[in-house]
């Protein structure tokens, strides 16, 4: 199905940086992005904010050092 839509320049600039960077066409840079904006309706934030306490949790369960991890991966990018 085909549609017409106006777009302004930096919009269309963006849409065509990422279709470069994703190696794909702009309809699915459109796609991805109508699919990822639902998804993120879907969630409410009552349902993040548990996510994030359930993440706490565990990470206090197993007793991860988060600074360390931090470390490590800021390192492992250099």
């Amino acid at each position: 199905m085909k549609s017409t839509y106006s777009l302004d320049a930096p919009t269309l600039a963006t849409l065509n940086r990422l279709a470069r960077r994703w190696q794909v066409s702009k309809t699915e840079v459109l796609r991805r992005a109508l699919r990822q904006a639902a998804e993120q309706e879907a969630i409410s934030p009552e349902e993040r904010i548990a996510a994030l306490r359930e993440l706490q949790k565990r990470v206090a369960e197993k007793r991860i050092d988060l600074k360390n991890w931090q470390r490590t991966i800021k390192d492992g990018r250099r």
